[in-house]
């Protein structure tokens, strides 16, 4: 880096360099059901399942031709995920960094909600 450039993070600074990627979380009993579905090994935690979302879902508009809530723009493999999983009855947890797009996945279980008549 050259002198006259200034680091906004210092390597002994408390935060982190970069943000963390989004991550879905589904509880443990949705997570082995959606396991048993899948075929796949999800990582687990004491709590929770962590879902993969390193790969894009190619195939979404497929899974979910009738979505309860249309979006004006391209969703994020995260957002896609959660949505699979809320079509399916499962629960989700999503923790993701300020402005990563929480509030579509919101957006979408309240659509969902009142599409099924369902709380």
């Amino acid at each position: 880096m050259p002198a006259s450039a200034v680091s906004p993070l210092r390597s002994n600074s408390p935060l982190p360099l970069r943000q963390p990627e989004p991550a879905l979380v589904l509880s443990t009993a949705a997570a082995s059901d959606a396991r048993a579905r899948s075929g796949r090994a999800l990582r687990s935690s004491q709590w929770a399942e962590e879902v993969d979302i390193s790969r894009p879902v190619e195939d979404f508009h497929r899974q979910v031709p009738n979505m309860a809530h249309r979006y004006p723009y391209e969703l994020d493999t995260f957002q896609k995920l959660a949505i699979l999983h809320m079509e399916r009855g499962e629960s989700v947890f999503v923790a993701a960094h300020t402005s990563a797009g929480k509030t579509a996945v919101a957006e979408y279980a309240i659509a969902l909600s009142q599409r099924n008549g369902t709380k």
